[in-house]
């Protein structure tokens, strides 16, 4: 046990010792904690769980007008005194499961005022794996951690007693890559837009032995090259918000419904809806007779067992006179050209049509391409009306707090 380390960054090391002493204080930041201290971050979680006191996490990128806009501003960072009696790390650990109190984390606001949702502790903890086996897993460490995927990955590796290493830090591939060895990470979980980061790639790894992907459409094309990567790696699909949690898991693009859940979503019109007992408490939430519209536009692939797979967001469907276009069906076609690393399809408003396809597109800096040669490569792939009207090359592409494409 005292050899464990949690390395919450770079140059930070913490052993379970290390943890005791710095857990032995006797105050913390409450209600309302913003920061960019990950050690900190993930201290105060821990005293906030075992007093059973609430903790409100807000994203440290939120600037000032967003932190009153969720009325947060005058209880931010305040520090009390609490009764705190530490025992010895292993307990504060193994007991996690076992919390009662909660969690507020909020929605990444970048298409709006950021959504307040309140999850217990315990809710979260309880689907998470603690078995000897999990001490000597090593975390990768991508996401946000005051979002709901960065919350699951620093439960996970509190719980289970295992290293935890903050990839989040490192904003090159090389560096990432190199990460991963020197550390010996056998964990990692991403958002797609973080895998497509690290392409094109001669780069293969034996040690890495899970790979997991959220947070937005994942493709079978991304999929595989992950397999050709992670070479002993089981990849896991993921589907989880910050209003639910992680609800479904799937080895491809597509979603089986276990039989227990079976009851608790329904498809209307291709959106996928949610009981509204999955979800946590939010005020900001509108429900229909107890479901949640998701937004999420799905295929059904199968009725019994319930069978889909994600297309897109309604928000994110592009009317182009009449005809609704997919822009991730878009981005995927483009995605197979070679020498494209990312690409990112949005609406432009038109007098004559109601909206232009437009693109933004990076390409591998060994490769020339231009509009005309994107133009005849989805000639073949999808219908005229969806192929983009305005290409633009870019060096980058906008990502939201939580690491996806932004899309508005």
């Amino acid at each position: 046990m005292e050899n464990r380390i949690l390395l919450f960054d770079q140059k930070t090391r913490f052993s379970l010792l290390d943890l005791e002493k710095s857990l032995s204080t006797e105050s913390f930041y409450y209600p309302v904690y913003q920061t960019n201290d990950l050690t900190d971050l993930i201290l105060n979680l821990i005293k906030a769980l075992h007093t059973n006191n609430e903790v409100c996490l807000v994203d440290p990128h939120f600037t000032l007008e967003e932190v009153k806009n969720c009325g947060l501003e005058v209880s931010l960072n305040k520090k009390v005194e609490i009764d705190f009696n530490f025992q010895k790390a292993e307990i504060i650990l193994s007991n996690l499961p076992l919390a009662l109190s909660e969690i507020t984390i909020f929605t990444s606001g970048t298409t709006g005022i950021p959504k307040k949702i309140t999850h217990h502790a315990n809710k979260l903890l309880k689907t998470l794996k603690t078995t000897d086996e999990m001490s000597s897993k090593v975390w990768g460490m991508t996401y946000n951690p005051t979002h709901m995927a960065g919350l699951q990955v620093i439960f996970q590796a509190l719980c289970s007693r295992s290293t935890l290493v903050n990839l989040y830090l490192f904003k090159e591939k090389e560096k990432i890559f190199k990460a991963i060895e020197d550390y010996g990470i056998n964990m990692i979980s991403a958002t797609p837009t973080f895998y497509r980061m690290l392409m094109p790639t001669n780069y293969t790894n034996d040690n890495v032995k899970q790979v997991t992907l959220g947070g937005e459409r994942s493709d079978l094309h991304l999929i595989n090259r992950l397999k050709q990567i992670f070479k002993n790696a089981r990849v896991r699909n993921i589907y989880a918000t910050t209003e639910s949690g992680s609800l479904f898991s799937a080895e491809n693009d597509i979603f089986t419904v276990s039989s227990d859940k079976s009851n608790d979503i329904k498809i209307v019109n291709k959106e996928l809806f949610l009981k509204a007992y999955l979800l946590g408490y939010s005020t900001d939430i509108e429900l229909q007779d107890s479901w949640y519209k998701t937004g999420d536009v799905v295929e059904v692939i199968s009725e019994n067992p319930l069978q889909f797979r994600f297309v897109s967001r309604i928000s994110s469907i592009i009317n182009v006179g009449g005809n609704k276009v997919d822009p991730f069906e878009v981005e995927e076609a483009i995605r197979e050209i070679p020498g494209i690393k990312e690409s990112r399809v949005f609406a432009k408003k038109n007098s004559v049509t109601g909206n232009l396809v437009c693109c933004d597109i990076i390409i591998d800096g060994s490769t020339e391409l231009n509009e005309k040669h994107i133009i005849q490569f989805l000639q073949d792939k999808i219908a005229n009306y969806k192929i983009p009207r305005i290409i633009k090359f870019v060096e980058s592409i906008e990502v939201t707090r939580t690491g996806k494409i932004k899309r508005n």
